[in-house]
């Protein structure tokens, strides 16, 4: 009895998510801009997991890869955890968020969309990338799984190469770092890393918070004053036009 209710309660979900999936249109204007990485340069990086799921496990392997699978052993045990009624987002919404990166400035360097999934490793792939084609050596990347991700990294036909080229350096970040074991601290916690300084590496949780923040005291300001800048505008015969025009000339 138990089962068949599961049943047709998982059932009755899924026709509920695919009625509210087609109860409106999307919206198909795209944003254009050098930030941006495409969703096909994201999927040239698709079926790396595959790859390095089914790696030989008869092939003969150097001591680098031993340590790197041992690394990957004392790690993949840790998995996300994420409210049920959340992941059932990917049925409903074509985009279900965007993977970022920025600099520890906290400027974005680049992000892409995240379609029909969650946190897929193709996304910091595609990442990865871009931040090598841009900047060349020597780039440390912070990653809240960035131990495991260094070595799914290492057994990328399309990126293992490009990234010892480049000297990438991968670690996690200092909050994250100290829920991992000390075996993975000690390589890839910034702490004992040469170059990071005091960087916590938390510059995407601090930046997200930011943006919230001077986005809701934007909309205050605009609520605030719309009646008096209308009204300012109307008295010198000020057309909102002439605002973009007058941006345009001085650039």
């Amino acid at each position: 009895m138990r089962k068949r209710t599961k049943a047709r309660a998982l059932d009755v979900t899924r026709c509920s998510l695919q009625r509210i999936a087609g109860a409106a249109q999307s919206d198909h204007c795209k944003f254009n801009s050098s930030y941006v990485i495409s969703r096909q340069e994201v999927d040239q990086f698709k079926n790396e997991v595959q790859h390095h799921q089914h790696i030989d496990c008869d092939k003969e392997s150097d001591d680098k890869d031993e340590d790197v699978d041992e690394m990957l052993a004392s790690c993949l045990t840790w998995k996300s955890s994420a409210p049920d009624h959340k992941k059932t987002a990917t049925d409903i919404y074509e985009t279900t968020g965007i993977f970022a990166s920025a600099c520890h400035h906290g400027f974005i360097i680049k992000f892409g969309e995240m379609v029909r999934s969650g946190e897929l490793v193709k996304y910091p792939h595609a990442i990865m990338n871009t931040m090598i084609d841009a900047y060349g050596k020597d780039i440390g990347m912070g990653y809240d799984v960035g131990c495991t991700f260094s070595g799914i990294v290492h057994k990328s036909p399309l990126l293992n190469q490009k990234a010892e080229e480049a000297r990438m350096q991968f670690c996690v970040n200092s909050f994250h770092g100290y829920a991992h074991n000390r075996l993975c601290q000690v390589q890839h916690h910034p702490l004992y890393l040469p170059g990071f300084g005091l960087e916590d590496l938390k510059t995407m949780d601090e930046l997200s918070k930011f943006l919230l923040n001077n986005y809701m005291q934007a909309i205050g300001i605009i609520k605030k004053y719309e009646d008096e800048v209308s009204s300012l505008a109307s008295s010198l015969n000020i057309h909102e036009e002439d605002f973009e025009r007058w941006i345009e000339e001085e650039c």
